[in-house]
């Protein structure tokens, strides 16, 4: 009996830890499009158990576009929306990457996926990325070059794709198609290259049909709408009507070896996110890198062919200056693998070469403590003049004022050893408002460490002292969390106390802040 019971305990525990196992937890990037709410509405309301089954959205970073109005204004009422699902909602894409094993990367700006997707890749998440997959054919070549060289599997599709009448198109089961003539609405958005921002529903549409194989474009235009003929290799016509005036309305006729077959047009979110979940089971794309390469390259040459008054532009033609922008970014971004602190850099030249408007980002803590913000075996008399030399500096940069120093000394003084912040490691700082002018960081290594006093009489010996101005509430964070975090780790204090020099030092730094996520 005893080892029935003994049995029988073993294989429930197994069962709850393969359930355990199954449960895989999704981070959402971007809470400004509808796309965000309506898939996690799905996946947490439990109502298809089957359907859902095996995933859990817990956490999301809502912000996205600061320059589509009609996509910032919906975050604050799609953060509450989200929450009352039980997602976390976090402060930066690091945080969500540390909590989530897949990610739908849904921010409703194509401009801002590919620095946001490098970070998603250098974490080794699997991931969906919203359409449009980037701003332009550029934007997108990029992302799957570095998809690939991270080996991160992502794909990108339009929810119409997977509407059960153009699947059953896709699969030729309603005859071989022939030709397609399909619509849907084109909303020109400034920030994206014409149909770059939602004319990509009807194209893929289009493609959905057709599939791949389309050699050259022409576009006409008008105020009330763009119709572009494409023509396959095959001598097959495709065409794309975008409706800009009246109903905004999804579909179309394909001619196929039966006659002409109703498109199927949008009927809900379920059908792609099954796709995705399905996705993120097996690591397997349901649509390939070279279709939503080509269809971004439809979209490119159309956007040539009307620039040129309807002239006809080859796919060909498109995709070598699509190429060529790409290789700009992917030029950029090939050096990030080594240096975190070339992400900030990045994500600039990345908002510029867009047009984006550029917001300074938080420095990495090697990018404050180079080897010229280092002092190695610095005599001191006691603490006070461990906190004068380790600011001087600052003050020499101007990054602080004098009045800054004093009110760090005072702080002491008051609170005691409130500034260690590990074992022999004190970080001197005061409000931005004590006479600091900008964020910074220096460090010194005492040859003899120094005592501080606390306020109940207990004595702490200090070798370290690293001090710290800032100009706001946040500029410093992402530096100081860092840096705390470094310190928990007794490998990195012994490096930097065996450092012969202040470039083994900042090196001891920059190697221990990359194997932070």
């Amino acid at each position: 009996m005893k080892n029935r019971i003994a049995f029988f305990f073993i294989l429930l525990m197994i069962s709850v830890g393969i359930y355990a196992q199954k449960i895989m937890k999704i981070g959402i990037i971007g809470l400004d499009t509808s796309h965000s709410t309506a898939f996690t509405e799905l996946i947490n309301s439990g109502s298809d158990e089957t359907f859902s089954q095996g995933f859990r959205v817990v956490a999301a970073y809502p912000y996205g576009s600061k320059t589509i109005q009609s996509s910032y204004e919906r975050i604050p009422g799609y953060i509450e929306k989200v929450k009352t699902q039980g997602v976390e909602i976090v402060s930066s894409i690091a945080d969500l990457l540390d909590k989530v094993d897949c990610v739908l990367l849904e921010t409703n700006d194509g401009r801002l996926h590919l620095e946001q997707a490098m970070e998603v890749f250098k974490a080794g998440k699997i991931c969906y990325i919203d359409k449009p997959i980037g701003a332009t054919l550029g934007d997108a070549i990029a992302i799957y070059e570095m998809a690939e060289k991270y080996n991160i599997p992502i794909f990108s599709s339009s929810a119409l794709r997977f509407t059960p009448q153009n699947q059953k198109l896709r699969n030729n089961e309603l005859g071989k198609i022939l030709g397609a003539d399909c619509y849907s609405p084109h909303k020109v958005e400034p920030t994206h290259p014409d149909f770059g921002f939602y004319g990509i529903h009807g194209v893929e549409t289009l493609y959905t049909a057709m599939g791949t194989g389309c050699e050259s474009v022409n576009r006409m235009s008008s105020d009330r709408g763009d119709v572009v003929v494409g023509r396959w290799k095959d001598g097959r016509i495709g065409i794309f009507r975008g409706i800009t005036k009246g109903p905004q309305i999804y579909g179309g006729t394909a001619f196929t070896s039966k006659g002409a077959i109703t498109v199927g047009g949008y009927q809900g979110y379920k059908v792609l996110l099954e796709q995705i979940l399905t996705f993120f089971r097996t690591g397997v794309a349901p649509v390939s890198k070279e279709e939503t390469i080509e269809i971004f390259t439809f979209m490119q040459a159309s956007n040539m062919s009307k620039e040129q008054n309807g002239k006809i532009v080859t796919l060909e033609e498109a995709y070598q200056k699509g190429w060529k922008d790409a290789q700009k970014l992917i030029d950029e971004l090939s050096q990030i693998i080594k240096d975190p602190s070339l992400m900030n850099q990045v994500t600039r030249k990345v908002q510029e070469f867009f047009g984006i408007e550029v917001e300074i980002q938080e420095p990495f803590l090697c990018e404050l403590l180079t080897a010229a913000d280092i002092q190695l075996d610095i005599e001191c008399s006691d603490w006070r003049d461990a906190i004068i030399r380790s600011a001087q500096p600052l003050l020499d940069q101007g990054k602080i004022e004098d009045k800054y120093i004093d009110a760090m000394i005072d702080n002491v003084k008051e609170n005691g050893a409130y500034i260690i912040i590990s074992p022999e490691f004190a970080l001197p700082h005061e409000g931005f408002d004590r006479g600091c002018n900008e964020v910074g960081m220096n460090l010194i290594r005492l040859k003899e460490p120094v005592t501080i006093e606390d306020i109940d009489g207990e004595i702490a010996k200090v070798r370290f002292f690293c001090c710290m101005s800032t100009e706001d509430h946040k500029k410093h964070m992402k530096a100081f969390f860092h840096l705390v975090n470094m310190l928990t780790n007794r490998g990195f204090k012994e490096e930097l106390a065996a450092a012969k020099t202040p470039e083994e030092a900042a090196d001891t730094i920059r190697k221990y802040e990359i194997r932070i996520k």
